[in-house]
């Protein structure tokens, strides 16, 4: 049995939500949870999971084949943020070890620590370290990222690189940085791209912006050792009087009270943008609901006109809004064209399931809460804004031989 306490980010300071206990043996495993008493007592006392985890005193407990609760699996590293783990543990990990041990500024809201009084730590780690935050620049973060990435040796003021490359999800190289008086999360080339990943992530992502897509803010650095990096601006934090803030995240995987193991047979009826949509009705704001739904639909439709197919679960994602005590649809983010574009999305559509057709899409529109007008305005429009992408993706520097393959992408608005 390993043992953690679970910190909620509440009002600019850690709090402790609750004490979880988890056991594993090889890839098997459950957890149990629960919340404390003065935790619970609290005005603003956030659910950790919303579904599986709502606010109550009783002890929860994880299926036997799922090792830990949705809420808090969305707080652990993916690929990247193992690999980077794994290399600096030298020794096997388990599921609980990559939570504990990853970087102390993940994702949303929660965090971990041995005891419910000194707040956070990295399991294991020297918690006296400097923030990376504070001692690497973007230059250092390539650097870093590279080396990682061919398996050379780290120099020792990089060493810190594995904190703040290890606190997000995802399979691609990343790192956390502090960038114009902003916090970003930043991507980099792999050396197996077969095109230039980042600044297509950046030219569809301005591109969905240009389609009323909620976006956050974006930029595409290239650096004096003409590398190119991209960078999207965190939308779980903010600051107040330079005090920052934490927004809690969790995914559209957990709000369905799923897990990655049934992603291999996806049950259409439930992994689907329909689905999510009456999410937004039973946990969303209130006072926003309509507006998340549009925002959904807005969503599916872009995915369907640059043929991106990774739009899973993880892919959407919902944070907690204090004030209205509810959940809002996260802004946008991997919303990336398809290497190989497929004619179906990953999340069913409509009636006809995954295909991605815009017929297709507005049959479904009353899961949104739009008539077949409405649907079919807000495709003309979106389709119209998108029909120059070529010349955006010609501003954003992407070579003409890569803009033509993409040309299979954009094919239904042209």
């Amino acid at each position: 049995m390993q043992s953690s306490y679970v910190y909620m980010h509440l009002n600019g300071d850690f709090v402790p939500a609750g004490i979880m206990h988890t056991y594993q043996k090889g890839h098997a495993g459950y957890s149990t949870f629960q919340y404390g008493k003065r935790y619970l007592e609290r005005p603003d006392a956030t659910p950790v999971d919303p579904v599986s985890l709502p606010l109550s005193n009783i002890e929860y407990h994880t299926p036997e084949w799922l090792i830990l609760f949705g809420g808090i699996r969305d707080a652990a590293p993916d690929g990247w943020g193992r690999y980077l783990l794994e290399k600096e543990a030298n020794k096997p990990m388990s599921e609980f070890d990559y939570l504990v041990r990853a970087g102390l500024d993940r994702v949303g809201a929660l965090g971990f620590g041995p005891d419910p009084v000194n707040g956070p730590v990295r399991n294991g780690i020297d918690s006296d370290n400097p923030s990376p935050q504070e001692i690497l620049n973007l230059n250092d973060l390539v650097i870093a990222a590279q080396c990682h990435m061919d398996e050379l040796e780290i120099d020792n003021h990089l060493q810190a690189f594995t904190e703040y490359g290890s606190s997000l999800g995802g399979a691609r190289p990343k790192a956390l940085a502090n960038y114009i008086n902003k916090l970003w999360v930043v991507k980099f080339n792999d050396k197996s791209d077969r095109r230039s990943e980042t600044r297509i992530e950046y030219a569809n992502m301005l591109l969905a912006q240009k389609c009323g897509l909620s976006i956050p803010d974006l930029k595409h650095v290239t650096l004096a050792s003409n590398q190119g990096i991209f960078l999207i601006e965190r939308f779980d934090r903010y600051f107040i009087e330079g005090k920052k803030f934490r927004k809690h995240f969790v995914s559209g995987l957990t709000m369905l009270n799923e897990h990655e193991s049934y992603i291999v047979q996806i049950d259409i009826n439930k992994h689907s943008y329909g689905a999510l949509a009456d999410i937004i009705r039973r946990y969303g704001s209130s006072d926003f609901i309509e507006q998340d739904l549009e925002e959904l639909f807005r969503r599916m439709v872009f995915n369907i006109i640059c043929s991106n197919s990774d739009d899973h679960l993880r892919n959407q994602g919902f944070l907690y809004d204090q004030q209205t005590q509810g959940w809002r649809l996260s802004p946008g983010y991997d919303i990336v064209p398809d290497l190989n574009p497929h004619d179906s999305l990953g999340l069913g559509v409509g009636p006809y399931g995954r295909a991605a057709t815009f017929d297709n899409a507005q049959k479904g529109a009353n899961q949104f809460g739009l008539n077949s007008d409405l649907a079919s305005n807000i495709i003309k429009e979106m389709c119209e804004s998108a029909k120059n992408w070529k010349d955006l993706f010609v501003e954003c520097k992407i070579p003409e031989r890569e803009i033509q393959k993409l040309e299979k992408n954009f094919n239904t608005i042209t």
